[in-house]
């Protein structure tokens, strides 16, 4: 079996605490197994994201991507910690490629500058970009069960919403648009224009605020699957779903401008989100049955089924 150094180890959490605060104290709260495996893939991810936007060439990064996803999955990574950490997750963990896949589909998406005119084009993109890492987590967490793998899609689409409605400056300088284009009720020239001069205009505001509503209904959602993932982990799944679900509140208190000013929390909303989860996982367990119940009866997003489907047949 492959196995992973120290040093790769260290690194890849290294690449955790840097890349996200929100993520990283998440993982505090899972336990080492799991978030060395939650470490391995975050790492990779973000390595791979960066590839993305910071190259000059966006396509063939992408394209070098693809070839260094292979390599891990063969069993043969390339000489980097972050690469060498996939291969791991490849063996050690049996974790499907199909995640993985869908992640740098997404990306592709990025690099082919597509356009989301619906609701479901957004999601359709979430779930490649983040709902994928919900999957691929649930799956390192050691839950696999469809229904389980669904929620934790939710749950990563529902923070990738959160993302665009915090960063629709920031990624209209950048030259892209996340929200809905029908919601934005913009024609071609309309939308150029925006781009060059990026103001919260009245329907970005309300397109921010609609998406920011999609989010919390799929957090409600993915909060359906919280209690059936191992102990240790619950905690840190829900101390990171009301984090990303306090951006999107503050996006919101700002009447959905996020184009003007990032929104983040502070230290002291990180601790109320820490006391929530503790609550939370204390009076989970007196509603295990309805609960179950729930579960059972909602099916994936539509969006994302075929992901589901993908790690199911694996």
């Amino acid at each position: 079996m492959l196995e992973i150094s120290p040093g790769d180890l260290s690194e890849c959490r290294a690449i955790l605490s840097r890349g996200s605060k929100s993520f990283s104290l998440a993982a505090s709260f899972l336990g080492k197994n799991a978030t060395d495996a939650l470490s391995a893939l975050y790492a990779f991810c973000r390595i791979s994201d960066d590839a993305i936007d910071e190259s000059t060439a966006p396509a063939q990064a992408l394209d070098s991507l693809l070839e260094r996803v292979e390599e891990a999955f063969q069993g043969r990574p390339q000489p980097q910690p972050a690469d060498r950490a996939l291969a791991w997750l490849f063996c050690a963990h049996s974790l499907p490629r199909a995640p993985i896949d869908a992640l740098l589909e997404g990306y592709r998406w990025d690099v082919e500058e597509r356009s989301y005119h619906t609701l479901s084009d957004t999601i359709s993109y979430a779930v490649r970009v983040a709902g994928s890492v919900g999957v691929a987590s649930s799956w390192l967490l050691g839950r696999r069960e469809p229904e389980l793998l669904a929620r934790a899609c939710e749950l990563g689409v529902a923070m990738q919403l959160t993302n665009i409605a915090r960063d629709v400056g920031e990624d209209a300088r950048r030259g892209r648009i996340y929200l809905p284009l029908e919601w934005l009720e913009m024609d071609e020239d309309e939308k150029r224009a925006w781009l060059a001069c990026p103001l919260p205009t009245t329907q970005v505001r309300r397109a921010t605020l609609r998406l920011i509503e999609q989010a919390e209904e799929l957090y409600e959602r993915a909060e359906r699957g919280i209690p059936f993932l191992p102990w240790r982990a619950r905690t840190g799944v829900r101390v990171a779903r009301h984090l990303y679900a306090r951006i999107g509140a503050i996006v919101k208190k700002r009447g959905g401008d996020g184009v003007t000013k990032r929104a983040f929390t502070l230290p002291s909303e990180k601790a109320l989100c820490i006391v929530r989860a503790l609550a939370e996982e204390i009076f989970s367990v007196f509603d295990l049955q309805n609960a179950s119940r729930q579960l059972r009866e909602l099916p994936p997003l539509p969006e994302a089924a075929w992901l589901i489907q993908a790690c199911f047949r694996h």
